[in-house]
């Protein structure tokens, strides 16, 4: 299987000079028509070459990693308009005519962001795959969308979030469709996997989509079930997942896993390195650039584990609208065990092989009291019985509800029976529906004289009545 292609540092369009740069973005296809939104794009694009020439390095790419907003997140933004305050600019609408050069130089392949940048920098999806659809390789979208378009199973909202998928390993490997590799579209998904653990779905279908347009040549397997049932990834493939700068602590948890995998399940190996070298180490490098040591300051590690606490999670509000919220993660301790074991257990390994482990032991950032489960049981038994208390007293209301539901279509299904026996002539079977057809109607009489003062509970299911 092809690997994914590593991210570049150096090609032709990141090299080019800021009068070259220029020139390319101010003729088609990235001239808008409409000359207010061209003026917006054409400042914008002066601020951000500028705020890229003050950041050290040779190449546009060398520029953006060293601003620091490609680690930043969902809070890059705060860079340039620091930057901007720094030279009197006011930002209130030159952050976001920054924030949009910046995808018109995605587009230009000028900057390749990271997978995670991409991800959670909250660009709009549309932006970027129009702009890569338009700039890009045009054909290659083009031909992607008729191929889910032909497809009568295919919705709208699955064809978008196929094209954007494309969009994104373009984006951040650059070339065309038809250089995405396996390898790519394994590293989008597991990247989107360990961001959003509630993957937006369609993953098969953006898998299948790309290989019938030919992306992955003829031996790649012909859907993603196939090609992640080919093999387990080893220990240096489970970390690489996560693009960690610091090499030595990225060796240190290879070996790490490679210790402990005989011991382990896959399941059980996976999700340790995701916990460890995704939740862990590169969330310390996405908040502290640099970092380089396992020691961590009081303040970091508290800091870790405060964004540790709580997920983010994509709601619809009241006015219809998708909002990121921040709720409170369920299993936080389960997320602190697997660190307080890694470090206890390079004390551990220290003694009986110091060469190899003891320059890694370190204070651990958990305490032990910080992994204690007893107080989290007691609150997951307290919330489980506040819901049994909620629901118990609906219950036998809940219950006469589905009898009357029930009863009530066994006496249309008596009628429709009489109707077939009356219109067949089965004289014979007429009078025992009937007499069936009265009992049925007796004890929905019933169940409708108890209910009047207790009312019925909506349980989603259409009402069934004669009329219908």
């Amino acid at each position: 299987m092809p690997p994914a292609r590593p991210a570049g540092t150096d090609w032709p369009a990141t090299r080019r000079s800021r009068q070259e740069v220029w020139a390319r973005l101010s003729q088609p296809p990235f001239v808008l028509d409409n000359p207010n939104s061209q003026y917006c794009r054409k400042n914008g694009l002066i601020l951000l070459l500028e705020w890229l020439e003050s950041q050290p390095g040779d190449t546009w790419q060398d520029r953006w990693l060293a601003s620091g907003a490609d680690t930043a997140g969902k809070s890059w933004r705060q860079i340039p308009a620091r930057w901007l305050r720094d030279r009197g600019h006011r930002t209130e609408w030159r952050l976001g005519a920054v924030s949009g050069a910046v995808l018109v130089a995605i587009s230009a392949d000028i900057v390749r962001p990271s997978l995670a940048w991409l991800l959670t920098s909250a660009t709009r999806r549309g932006s970027l795959a129009a702009g890569m659809s338009q700039c890009r390789d045009p054909e290659g979208f083009a031909g992607l969308r008729r191929l889910c378009d032909a497809d009568r199973s295919v919705s709208a909202p699955a064809t978008s979030r196929t094209v954007y998928r494309a969009a994104l390993i373009l984006a951040a490997k650059g070339g065309t469709l038809s250089q995405i590799t396996t390898g790519d579209a394994l590293e989008l998904l597991d990247t989107e996997a360990a961001i959003y653990p509630k993957s937006a779905g369609d993953t098969h279908l953006f898998y299948r989509m790309l290989h019938t347009l030919g992306a992955f040549g003829d031996h790649a397997p012909t859907s993603l079930r196939e090609l992640r049932s080919s093999g387990q990834r080893t220990p240096e493939e489970l970390v690489d997942r996560y693009e960690l700068t610091c090499r030595p602590i990225r060796d240190l948890l290879v070996e790490y896993l490679r210790e402990r995998q005989p011991a382990l399940d896959y399941t059980s190996l996976d999700s340790l390195s995701s916990m460890l070298a995704g939740r862990f180490w590169a969330d310390l490098e996405r908040y502290h650039p640099g970092i380089d040591s396992l020691h961590l300051p009081v303040e970091v590690a508290d800091a870790w584990k405060q964004r540790l606490r709580t997920t983010t999670r994509t709601v619809r509000n009241t006015g219809g609208q998708l909002v990121e919220v921040s709720a409170p993660r369920v299993n936080y301790r389960e997320c602190l065990t697997p660190v307080r074991a890694f470090y206890l257990d390079l004390a551990h390994w220290a003694v009986d092989d110091p060469a190899r482990w003891s320059r890694w032991v370190v204070p651990c950032p958990v305490g032990g009291e910080e992994v204690k489960r007893s107080k989290d049981k007691r609150r997951r038994k307290s919330r489980m019985d506040a819901r049994t208390r909620e629901r118990l007293p609906v219950l036998p209301v809940l219950v006469r509800t589905v009898d009357q539901r029930r009863k009530n279509a066994a006496a249309l299904l008596a009628e429709a029976r009489i109707i077939e026996a009356k219109r067949e002539g089965w004289l014979g079977e007429v009078e025992g529906l009937q007499i069936s057809l009265a009992g049925a109607e007796d004890k929905l009489a019933q169940i409708d004289k108890h209910s009047r003062n207790t009312g019925t509970v909506d349980l989603g299911i259409p009402s069934l009545t004669r009329d219908s």
